[in-house]
């Protein structure tokens, strides 16, 4: 169970960010469970994946360090372990400095049908 809830993960954070690839000039890559994010203004590269024997997936951010991800089944949602902090804020709060307002504007607004 653990694996399908990961892969379905991946596969949502990289259709979301593959989106914006051309747009922001990232190199975003997944291979064997891994995703790879560069983004040029940061020095380094971030790391998502899922570690099958503690059922966790990881973010490695060359901003903030590591980050271990559990699934809670009840609100269909990942959280920080440590400050339970839901995977997508994170992950959002990571990137949001190296998107322009306009796009995450936009995308919000039409993820949650608001119109302006």
């Amino acid at each position: 169970m653990f694996a399908e809830f990961a892969q379905i993960l991946l596969d949502e954070i990289f259709s979301r960010i593959h989106a914006f690839e051309s747009i922001l000039s990232w190199d975003i890559n997944e291979r064997s469970g891994v995703l790879e994010v560069k983004i040029p203004a940061v020095p380094s590269v971030y790391l998502i994946h899922q570690h099958n024997t503690l059922e966790q997936i990881w973010l490695s951010s060359p901003l903030s360090g590591g980050w271990h991800f559990t699934f809670d089944a009840s609100s269909n949602t990942w959280y920080d372990t440590r400050k339970k902090y839901p995977f997508f804020l994170m992950l959002f709060s990571e990137f949001k400095p190296h998107i322009p307002k306009s796009l995450w504007i936009d995308s919000l607004l039409k993820e949650h049908k608001v119109s302006v």
